[in-house]
């Protein structure tokens, strides 16, 4: 089964490859299923329901929500994207008392506690033509927005002392005056997601760089706990990162030949993309080989004016975090257009919405389009090709359903468009998740602007 995001416990098994660089994407569906098949049973209910589960409470040996979190076996590995999530980034953590028991409902995704109503969270009302609400994603990829220069790099602005009174540093970003309504997304970005903020020691002064809003402090012995601002993007993240050397100049002039490898003009994506059969996982995930097809279509992704440029900028611009949209329904959004949006609160009888869904959706089939699955904690895209009569999915993932002679068992490679779409709705159903299910297809007028304008259409996504 493909994966596009982490798994919910991050334990590495027997057959499923880790990579941080890649927020984990690559997991095992098998896995998953037996990972989700005994855990309801190890975790509590709460009132007889399974969508409201007790996270823990507060005291003394757990102070906060993010400690109650991490220490969650089911939910610790998504544990900044809960808290940065819409329906949870703006409420008041810092007023909790010891105590106090902390709810996680796993259908929208909201915290609660005892003592506070529970966060009213609209269900997902599906729209023609508009991609249905979801409320989280995976862990933010890293990217560079623009250049930062030495100066900025050295700079910083102290957030203030831990202290019992300021015991976190949700505590010193919430009042701060120029990143408290940022705090989440702040802490769950590329540069801070990765540290152990629960080790900070009393006393110690913590700062933030303004530039690139790396959190880093001083604690024992005068030493200063921080990455590298300036550190290389690791190559696995390459294609979602914008160059930090001269812009990349883009010309708004008819686009070249589209070339296969044989130098031959392509004619969709998916000849785009089959010089990148083959490839392991490790080398190319699902939406960087996404990225590679546009580009050899010749529309520009990184650099200035480029279709990452400005998926960033819009998602900005609506209060989301700067990946909200790097996934397969914003390329859609920014240079295509929808063909079918489909979501599923509940997938009881998954076999039947699975088979009513291929039918529903097969008649509107074409290669090249770009078919996309969410889940709320995560997601994968692929393209729609074509072997004789059966319809197929060109992707970078688990390769179940291979129908590549030869191909890895987890890397770029062709299936059975029917069973990936069956493997989907089984896992939703294990999980106890929703599913979305978005089709697009990309169109001649709008690859030609992507890189100019992009129509802001898109309701809130994931984050």
């Amino acid at each position: 089964m493909n994966k596009y995001i982490a798994s919910l416990n991050g334990h590495a098994t027997q057959g499923r490859k880790v990579s941080t660089a890649k927020a984990n994407y690559s997991v095992s569906f098998a896995s998953h299923l037996q990972e989700f098949s005994g855990r309801t049973s190890a975790q509590g209910t709460v009132g007889g329901s399974g969508d409201r589960i007790l996270v823990g409470e507060i005291g003394r040996g757990r102070q906060t929500v993010s400690e109650l979190l991490m220490h969650n076996r089911e939910l610790k590995s998504s544990t900044w994207n809960i808290l940065s999530s819409p329906v949870n980034r703006d409420r008041d953590y810092t007023r909790l008392v010891s105590g106090t028991k902390i709810y996680y409902n796993r259908q929208d995704g909201s915290l609660s506690w005892s003592g506070s109503p529970a966060v009213s969270v609209p269900k997902p009302v599906q729209v023609a033509a508009e991609r249905p609400v979801l409320h989280e994603t995976a862990a933010p990829v890293k990217f560079v927005e623009e250049k930062v220069s030495p100066e900025a790099v050295t700079s910083s602005t102290e957030l203030g002392v831990i202290s019992r009174q300021t015991p976190t540093i949700s505590h010193l970003l919430k009042a701060h005056p120029e990143f408290g309504n940022d705090t989440w997304n702040i802490i769950s970005s590329s540069v801070n997601n990765g540290k152990d903020f629960r080790r900070i020691p009393l006393g110690a002064v913590v700062t933030i760089n303004p530039a690139t809003r790396e959190i880093s402090w001083q604690g024992d012995g005068g030493r200063v706990a921080m990455a590298a601002a300036a550190e290389t993007i690791p190559q696995s993240v390459a294609l979602a990162a914008v160059k930090t050397s001269e812009p990349e100049k883009i010309e708004a002039t008819e686009p070249a030949k589209r070339l296969t490898a044989a130098g031959e003009q392509a004619s969709d994506l998916t000849e785009a993309v089959r010089p990148f059969f083959g490839k392991n996982y490790k080398d190319i995930n699902c939406y960087e080989l996404l990225v590679k097809g546009l580009e050899r279509m010749n529309i520009p992704y990184s650099g200035k004016g480029g279709l990452f440029s400005k998926l960033t900028r819009m998602a900005k611009e609506q209060g989301l975090p700067a990946n909200a949209y790097l996934n397969g329904e914003g390329v859609v959004k920014a240079a295509g257009s929808l063909v079918l949006s489909k979501n599923y609160p509940h997938t009881a009888n998954w076999k039947r919405d699975a088979e009513n869904l291929y039918e529903e959706m097969e008649p509107l089939l074409d290669k090249g389009q770009i078919l996309s699955f969410s889940t709320r904690r995560r997601g994968h895209t692929g393209i729609v090709s074509q072997q004789e009569k059966q319809w197929t999915f060109i992707n970078s993932g688990r390769l179940d359903n291979s129908l590549t002679k030869g191909s890895p068992r987890q890397g770029v490679g062709e299936e059975n468009l029917r069973e990936e779409i069956r493997n989907w709705f089984k896992l939703a159903s294990k999980s106890g998740e929703s599913l979305s299910v978005t089709l697009g297809t990309l169109g001649e007028g709008r690859m030609v602007t992507a890189s100019n304008t992009i129509q802001p259409t898109f309701g809130p996504r994931r984050i």
